[in-house]
């Protein structure tokens, strides 16, 4: 199972980043006993324990506890996706004004030879799709992120080098894309504070 929990977010909460990720491990929690599957002994992770940054800036939990997450932000909404396994997720907001640089400099030949023949129309779904597979492998957009391709045979496949890609349908001014090794059940949460 993932959960994947999406905030308002407006830049300037009295809420941090790793407050908003321990609610969202223990919704996970609450998840997790709703559907009678296994789960830690909720009294032995209070508190939660801190969260730490890996080589790539990945956030983690200091204590291996069994949980994964992965953190994105754009324009008016962070998310947090919260899995038993590796996970990633980016969310974008979609604008007119995104560089066309980016693709030529940062993309895969494939995948901007695919944006310049669909008038760049699929830009933040490859840019999702991307990010949120450099979040489930730990690496980061700045170790080979041109080196792969989410974009094959001249479309958007599901998955990318054995990870599964998911889109998510957040808001239409929006595209978020969630990666993790295999997409079961997933559980959404959007808008709450």
């Amino acid at each position: 199972m993932i959960c994947v929990y999406i905030f308002p977010w407006d830049g300037h909460s009295k809420q941090s980043s790793d407050d908003r990720i321990y609610e969202c491990a223990r919704r996970f929690f609450e998840a997790e006993r709703a559907g009678d599957a296994l789960f830690p002994d909720a009294g032995s992770l209070a508190p939660l324990p801190a969260i730490v940054r890996g080589q790539w800036k990945k956030p983690r939990f200091e204590r291996d506890i069994g949980l994964r997450f992965s953190v994105s932000h754009s324009g008016g909404f962070w998310a947090c996706d919260v899995a038993r396994e590796e996970v990633g997720i980016d969310i974008q907001r979609i604008t007119a004004d995104y560089h066309r640089g980016i693709p030529e400099r940062f993309f895969h030949p494939d995948e901007h030879a695919y944006l310049q023949k669909n008038g760049f129309a699929d830009f933040f779904k490859i840019w999702t799709a991307k990010e949120s597979y450099v979040k489930f492998t730990g690496s980061g957009i700045d170790h080979g992120f041109y080196a792969f391709s989410v974009v094959s045979n001249g479309r958007i496949p599901d998955g990318v080098n054995g990870a599964e890609l998911r889109f998510l349908n957040v808001h239409p001014d929006y595209c978020a894309c969630l990666c993790a090794g295999r997409i079961e059940k997933t559980l959404c949460e959007i808008g709450f504070t």
